[in-house]
């Protein structure tokens, strides 16, 4: 709780760059708007027309610094926005396939989403296939960077997300599936993609990935929470976490500090219980200099705003806007920066005296670290038993020269060089 609270006040005391507006998209009928919106007092002003729809639109992005919001459409595609001043213009990217779970890296100017797709499976029919993909939002390309092998659309269900219309390419026709796709996060100081997922066995699992790197690292662990959303505390593992539980049929709301690394759920508040009515409509969001932690969920009919304490995830107050609305700040500069694997992952000091320390900020735990030397032999192998950002690696009586240090990673294992000098 020490590191959280250091945390949070550091975070008070820095100015952003680019403001503290919030950016909203409001659904009332089939109209949609976007504007400037202010969760505290559930204000919605300076907004613009974009379109008529026949459900409301999900998964609201806002990029603050270049003027961008994206949101998910009724046809399973997403929209592109640029904001300039008041003016916003408009730009349809039509998937054919179902879009799930999308989130915006700023560094890298891509959209990370789950896409399910037909594919003929060699029997004589099309069978559905979940795939994470990239989308290049300069160039408009669309490329599958992993296929889950493991985990299959027609038998995931869930009320997470709900029920999403998949259009058959081969037949034009919509469809209606239920997933169980938790919203996901990204945390730009790992370059991790966090998403939970129920799989076929009605186990829920969280995933894990890398998603800028060349292939998708991917690690999965079973969870024992309903999460809906969550929402990352800078510099640490923790992620504020909406989920549920059910008693009977009564839904119960609740916050936590998860740890993304531990799969541990601490700190938790009950926001609110309901029956009767989905779940999947929820979110949670920091303001951008996380000073604010705000929970909102839609009833059908009414928004409700839930401003919390950010030590303890109570409810400090609540507002209510009337229909269905969904905001967001934005991203905070960590966001911009293009990370390199260096950042993430390597050896150092190096060349060193003895004493190598591995850095491992990749939310991963290795299973072990081998060391050979400049011959291909074994000299050294180390059994991690729990994650940490730093292990160290004692060569302090090893001769003079340069090892090979291999390290097991979940999906791709790190290899690297180190010049051992006396």
């Amino acid at each position: 709780m020490k590191k959280l609270f250091l945390t949070l006040t550091l975070a008070a005391s820095m100015v952003s760059a680019f403001g503290q507006n919030s950016k909203a998209i409001v659904s009332n009928g089939n109209f949609v708007q976007i504007g400037d919106f202010d969760p505290g007092n559930a204000s919605f002003s300076n907004n613009q027309f974009l379109g008529i729809v026949e459900t409301n639109p999900k998964d609201f992005i806002y990029d603050a610094k270049n003027g961008h919001a994206i949101y998910q459409d009724k046809f399973n595609g997403l929209v592109f926005c640029s904001i300039s001043g008041n003016q916003v213009t408009t730009k349809n990217v039509f998937m054919i396939t179902t879009v799930m779970a999308p989130v915006y890296i700023p560094s890298a100017e891509k959209i990370v989403c789950f896409s399910v797709q037909k594919e003929f499976n060699g029997y004589g029919s099309n069978e559905d296939n979940l795939f994470l993909s990239t989308i290049d939002v300069k160039k408009g390309i669309t490329k599958n960077i992993l296929k889950f092998t493991d985990l299959s659309i027609n038998d995931v269900a869930a009320p997470f997300y709900g029920i999403n219309n998949v259009m058959d390419r081969f037949t034009g026709k919509m469809t209606e599936k239920e997933v169980a796709i938790s919203k996901p996060m990204y945390v730009a100081e790992k370059d991790l993609y966090v998403v939970l997922i129920r799989d076929v066995t009605g186990t829920n699992r969280l995933y894990k990935l890398h998603v800028t790197s060349s292939n998708a690292l991917a690690s999965s662990a079973r969870c024992d929470y309903n999460i809906i959303d969550m929402t990352h505390v800078s510099g640490t593992d923790i992620a504020k976490t909406l989920f549920f539980e059910k008693s009977g049929t009564t839904n119960i709301l609740k916050v936590g500090d998860f740890n993304i690394t531990t799969n541990s759920m601490s700190n938790v508040s009950v926001i609110t219980t309901f029956t009767g009515a989905e779940v999947n409509n929820g979110s949670i969001k920091f303001s951008i200099d996380q000073t604010q932690l705000f929970v909102s969920r839609f009833d059908g009919n009414k928004t409700t705003i839930y401003n919390l304490n950010t030590l303890n995830n109570q409810s400090a107050s609540s507002v209510n806007y009337s229909g269905y609305i969904q905001f967001d700040y934005g991203f905070n500069d960590s966001y911009y920066k293009k990370h390199t694997r260096g950042d993430i992952i390597g050896l150092y000091p190096n060349p060193s005296t003895g004493l190598v320390y591995f850095k491992n900020n990749t939310g991963f735990v290795p299973s072990s670290i081998k060391v050979y030397d400049n011959i291909g032999q074994l000299v050294r192998s180390i059994k991690i038993e729990e994650i940490s950002s730093e292990i160290q690696i004692d060569l302090n009586d090893m001769a003079p020269g340069m090892y090979n240090i291999t390290v097991d990673m979940p999906g791709e294992d790190f290899n690297g060089k180190v010049i051992i000098t006396n």
